[in-house]
């Protein structure tokens, strides 16, 4: 029995603030920057070939991501200018997720586009709720809470933008920061 060579793959988390605008010019240079030195690092680590020829040749950048607006998208465009391949989590049902984009129609747009590039997409179970009532914010937070845990427990590094300040409440960047911290994770 030949068993197949599996592939060298990076898997990064991309993580960040729904305040910052997806054409923030400083943030999205720094993005592309960021993902094309990890494109180059992958690919030169796979022609130095020191790993054998126990791995195919093909080489995945994978970017993870639950595309929300701002940095999310901004993030996740930066992959794809380099080719990675997107795998995206949702808290809750893409019809549910969209009402998240209230008045943002442009990034909801961008959210459905790349959405639909991507190679996988897995959707919690979660609940939002509309209803105004405080066991929904608790249920909706929550559900952002185990996403972003979601993301962090399954990349070899978290990209995040960031404002560096204490978490504000459950399921936002600075709870994944402190996670991938937490777990090592750089």
């Amino acid at each position: 029995v030949v068993l197949p060579k599996p592939c060298l793959a990076l898997r990064v988390a991309c993580v960040g603030h729904i305040s910052v605008p997806m054409d923030s010019a400083p943030h999205v240079a720094a993005a592309r920057c960021v993902f094309e030195a990890l494109s180059d690092s992958l690919r030169k680590l796979a022609e130095r070939r020191r790993l054998g020829d126990g791995y195919q040749d093909e080489t995945r950048l994978i970017a993870l991501t639950s595309l929300a607006a701002g940095a999310d998208l901004l993030l996740a465009e930066a992959a794809r200018a380099v080719n990675a391949i997107l795998h995206v989590a949702l808290p809750f049902s893409p019809e549910e997720f969209a009402l998240d984009f209230d008045g943002e129609a442009a990034a909801l747009e961008k959210h459905n586009e790349l959405r639909g590039l991507a190679e996988r997409t897995f959707v919690h179970d979660g609940r939002r709720g509309d209803d105004g009532n405080p066991t929904d914010k608790i249920m909706r937070n929550r559900a952002y809470q185990e996403n972003g845990r979601t993301l962090v427990r399954h990349c070899d590094l978290l990209v995040a933008i960031w404002n560096g300040k204490e978490a504000a409440g459950v399921g936002g960047t600075a709870e994944q920061v402190e996670q991938a911290v937490r777990l090592g994770i750089p």
